[in-house]
């Protein structure tokens, strides 16, 4: 983890910032052609970084403010790599890992608890003051970790090679992803897919874009080179593990283990987030849009490319499920409009057709029913842009209309606010 990825971070609980505690790092220079510097870089051996100016949440005014040291040189983030530590909330102390270079910040029903109590006993106890790891302990007893809707699902994403006979040939193409000499047509269908969602998310140089179900982290890592602040999370760590030795330690985007439904990001600071052949894994999809409109900057887009609705019938799919556990189930315009119904910052969703046109197609357009069938993009494309002026002016333009009707049944007004719905 870098430093910088901390400015980013915040409780899925309750939003509040967190403080580095017990961190270790490496010397290994940043190689990527963006990023800010990390505001809050730790000091050497700190076994509390420092937190945000003000900051006045509870377990940090009576565990932390004590032990909490200046920030260091921000252009350290550059050069140093966080190898392992917890994230401590300032509110409440609910604390997550940090275990090799990636910082775990699933919701209680979903953490390998026994493994986070000997992470904290055995690797993190020795570097900090007793009386905080005995905070820290208190902190989390008692914490409902009792299951969610959906979990089943995830908790077979998390324990995916618990039910692979041959992990490193499972495992295999995520060192050359999305590339496989053995096959053309997925890796292309991946490439020209990928490069069809970039015009739509209409990033500029420095922007910061979500990737959300990044997987192995080649999106990611595209991103990344095309000079985007890119940051990728996954339910499991184990398609991240895999792309990390891929990418090298140098030249890696921001990783994070988390779940979608409970993002782990501060608010406003996406410029735009990504959906790539991931979001009909999500079961509670609306809670999800919830989490991304919250995440993004306002004007935000955000870009889908996912399978159809008929997905959970083809043969692959029913395979998977009944294999792994994994959810497999598809998506129309119309189920993506009803995921952000009730999110009044999103414009209406919209679906996006492209098609090879040649220039001997004595056709000046085509249809829509044929877009459908032969669609060039190999999965639905979908377009949701948060913009709150133009929904504020929508409704305001509705409230008027419905004035009106009372005894202006039609009228100019409401044609007006047809075409501002409709852009």
């Amino acid at each position: 983890m870098r430093y910088s990825l901390l400015d980013l971070l915040a409780s899925p609980d309750t939003g509040a910032p967190f403080v580095l505690v017990g961190a270790t790092e490496a010397e290994v220079p940043f190689l990527g052609p963006y990023g800010k510097p990390g505001s809050r870089v730790s000091r050497l051996g700190a076994a509390v970084g420092p937190a945000l100016e003000g900051e006045s949440g509870a377990f940090y005014t009576s565990f932390l403010a004590r032990h909490e040291t200046a920030p260091d040189d921000p252009e350290r983030s550059r050069q140093t790599i966080v190898i392992d530590g917890l994230l401590v909330a300032t509110d409440t102390g609910m604390w997550y890992p940090i275990v090799d270079t990636i910082p775990e910040l699933l919701p209680p029903s979903l953490r390998d608890w026994q493994s986070h109590h000997d992470f904290l006993d055995q690797v993190i106890a020795p570097r900090i003051p007793a009386e905080l790891v005995v905070a820290l302990r208190q902190a989390v007893a008692g914490v409902d970790a009792s299951g969610r809707r959906g979990d089943n699902h995830k908790t077979s994403e998390i324990g995916l090679l618990d039910k692979v006979e041959d992990k490193a040939n499972f495992l295999a193409p995520g060192l050359l992803s999305p590339f496989n000499p053995n096959i053309y047509n997925h890796p292309a269908d991946l490439i020209r897919g990928f490069g069809n969602c970039l015009p739509f998310l209409q990033l500029q140089h420095g922007h910061r874009v979500l990737d959300s179900g990044c997987g192995y982290g080649w999106t990611t890592e595209w991103l990344m080179n095309l000079g985007i602040d890119a940051v990728g999370i996954d339910i499991s760590r184990v398609y991240p593990d895999v792309g990390r030795r891929r990418m090298g330690p140098n030249n890696q985007p921001h990783l994070v283990v988390g779940d979608s439904e409970n993002l782990p990001f501060r608010a406003g600071v996406f410029d735009a987030v990504l959906c790539f052949d991931a979001f009909h894994h999500i079961p509670d999809r609306p809670a999800a849009m919830r989490r991304y409109e919250r995440a993004l900057k306002d004007p935000g887009r955000i870009v889908l490319l996912e399978p159809g609705g008929q997905h959970e019938t083809d043969e692959v799919s029913v395979n998977v499920m009944d294999t792994y556990g994994i959810m497999e189930v598809g998506m129309e315009l119309a189920d993506v409009q009803g995921y952000i119904d009730g999110i009044e910052t999103f414009r209406p969703a919209r679906q996006i057709f492209l098609t090879p046109h040649l220039s001997d197609d004595p056709r000046t357009s085509v249809p829509i029913s044929e877009l459908r069938d032969r669609s060039y993009i190999g999965w639905g494309m979908f377009l949701i842009e948060k913009d709150a002026a133009a929904t504020v002016q929508a409704r305001s333009l509705a409230s008027v209309a419905q004035a009106q009707s009372a005894t202006q049944p039609t009228n100019g007004l409401a044609r007006v606010l047809g075409r501002v719905l409709k852009r």
